[in-house]
């Protein structure tokens, strides 16, 4: 008989068949980890290439780069004196239209928390303005770090106010870890921004906002090959804070998603941003923002103003606290209270209104305080500021 038509030996076909059972193994795996994969990455448990929101204010990357504010990155030069911003780029208030700097007697920076979800009137900022009897400049900016409300303090030198208000919301200490804030939404929102690390000597050193070209971009943010690797930047995929991209093979990265932060935080039963407020973490985000607010109140009293550092929880947080009787960010206060910086920590307040009560009842779907307890956070500061020599004077006769 030819050789090329013999039988195959039965050695032979055990050989084959064992190699088609494990490639069939390995493809069934593969398959199940991708599927996994998809499920944490909806679950917020794995990176996701960020995708373009619904709706956003610029179309395409270089109409972002000809807008966005060269220093902070947003919100862009040409929305001042328009629906959501005065000319100076405080919300507006009802309470007092008048929108020159330099009238206002307690101003405000940070977030959207301190900028407030809710309309006009209900604003918080707004509430404190109609209780004090005194104008409240708010220019709180949604998304932004502890960081970039401390530069845009430190750049609004026609801010006279005798009190400045400076809000850290516990989530924003990831925030100051990141140039670009859709490595962290995992939304395209072309949200570049500067951010601060510590130099030799223990003192902020400023990274500006990065220039990329739109490949450049889209390589960062995992969107293009091959993935670029930014400078100082803490949540790109393979940088410091473990974000992993879904990639063949499917089952490796499953076992290196394991280091991912939020990942860690899950297996352990954290709040996903609890371990950068360890002191002496590798990314340093409880000192940078020690410092970050230590400046800003060392501004403020050679500017002849007084200076608060507020805290404000997440719903996590809450929640947290409610489990451990400790605050997330507790770690931060104690930090600051050393360092002689006056705090307000409106957590306490938050929990004693939730009681026993829904947290839904506290925080609305984005996450953000109803109107209520806006209301509740004006009467808090109120009750400090009372309390402050600067603010002995009556309020001004414009008041309503």
């Amino acid at each position: 008989m030819d050789e090329t038509t013999a039988p195959t030996s039965p050695p032979v076909r055990r050989r084959r068949s064992v190699a088609v059972a494990i490639l069939c193994v390995l493809v069934s795996l593969e398959a199940a980890s991708f599927v996994a994969g998809k499920i944490l990455q909806a679950h917020w448990l794995m990176y996701g290439v960020p995708k373009p929101p619904a709706e956003r204010l610029v179309a395409t990357y270089s109409e972002y780069l000809r807008r966005r504010d060269p220093e902070l990155g947003w919100p862009f030069p040409d929305q001042y004196g328009g629906k959501l911003f005065n000319a100076t780029g405080a919300r507006p208030s009802p309470a007092f239209p008048d929108t020159t700097p330099e009238t206002a007697q307690i101003s405000l920076y940070g977030e959207s928390f301190t900028q407030s979800p809710n309309s006009d009137e209900d604003a918080w900022g707004n509430v404190l303005a109609v209780l004090s009897g005194r104008r409240v400049a708010n220019y709180g900016q949604g998304g932004y770090g502890t960081d970039q409300a401390f530069l845009r303090y430190r750049r609004n030198v026609r801010d006279k106010a005798g009190v400045v208000i400076l809000s850290h919301v516990t989530e924003d200490i990831l925030r100051n870890l990141t140039r670009d804030r859709d490595l962290i939404l995992y939304e395209m929102w072309f949200a570049y921004k500067p951010r601060f690390v510590l130099g030799a000597d223990g003192r902020l050193e400023l990274v500006p906002m990065p220039t990329l070209t739109e490949q450049e971009h889209l390589r960062l943010e995992g969107a293009a090959a091959p993935q670029l690797d930014l400078e100082h930047e803490s949540f790109h995929p393979g940088g410091p804070a473990g974000a992993t991209s879904l990639r063949f093979p499917f089952t490796w990265s499953l076992v290196r998603n394991l280091g991912d932060f939020r990942m860690r935080a899950r297996i352990s039963g954290r709040t996903y941003y609890a371990e950068f407020y360890a002191p002496g973490h590798p990314l340093h985000g409880l000192e940078i923002t020690r410092e970050i607010c230590k400046g800003f109140a060392e501004e403020a009293k050679r500017r002849g103003q007084h200076p608060l550092v507020m805290l404000l929880p997440n719903r996590e947080d809450v929640d947290h606290f409610r489990k451990s009787k400790e605050w997330t960010y507790a770690p931060l206060a104690r930090e600051l209270e050393t360092h002689g910086v006056e705090l307000l920590d409106f957590g306490p307040s938050v929990a004693g209104r939730a009681g026993d009560r829904s947290l839904d009842e506290v925080y609305d779907h984005t996450g953000h305080y109803r109107k209520e307890v806006d209301r509740l956070l004006a009467e808090f500061v109120l009750a400090k500021i009372r309390t402050l020599p600067d603010f002995a004077d009556p309020p001004r006769a414009d008041s309503k």
